[in-house]
């Protein structure tokens, strides 16, 4: 009868270790990211706002040279 493998407690232990950090990174990747799509989202939002206010203002001395 062939003897059956048995792995060393200790590498096992090494390896789920190993496991869980992979884990932890695969899952803080993910939430990063989400985070940075949401960065990005907010950023073009801020971008038109910022051109909005711009053209705003255009208006506003255009008025105030029409004024003088």
């Amino acid at each position: 009868m062939k003897n059956k493998y048995q792995p060393d407690p200790a590498l096992v232990d090494l390896f789920n270790q190993l496991e869980g950090k992979i884990d932890a990174a695969r899952q803080l990747i993910e939430q990063l990211r989400q985070e940075n799509e949401n960065l990005r989202q907010r950023l073009a939002e801020m971008e038109r706002a910022h051109r909005e206010a711009l053209v705003k203002i255009d208006n506003i001395l255009d008025r105030i040279d029409g004024l003088l």
